[in-house]
């Protein structure tokens, strides 16, 4: 608890949460010159702080090479972190990661 460390009476208005002391704190990771290292970054603190078993990432085809997609992978496998990969569309296989591509009719192929 809070109150076992402060030397004050304090009163912890609302709940007490690793979300609400980034907020408060202003916590988010270095500005890293490469957007991946920030998306593995940003990820793997949400993932330590808040518990997340699986993290849903949409659209990762429209910002990122087909090289750095399996460097994410690899980077989130090694940190053992789940993700499921949604596209709108199909641009190249992802290595190590099963592809399940869903048709306009809604068919599995």
């Amino acid at each position: 608890k809070m109150q076992d460390y402060l030397d004050i009476d304090v009163e912890i208005l609302g709940e007490f949460n690793a979300e609400n002391i980034i907020k408060v704190a202003n916590i988010k990771p270095n500005n890293e010159k490469k957007l991946l290292n920030q998306i593995v970054n940003y990820i793997r603190v949400n993932t330590e702080l808040q518990k997340i078993k699986i993290v849903i990432i949409i659209g990762v085809n429209n910002f990122l090479f087909e090289e750095e997609i399996n460097l994410l992978t690899k980077s989130l496998n090694y940190l053992d972190i789940n993700v499921l990969f949604l596209e709108n569309s199909f641009k190249y296989k992802i290595k190590d990661c099963e592809t399940i591509i869903i048709d306009e009719d809604l068919c599995e192929i």
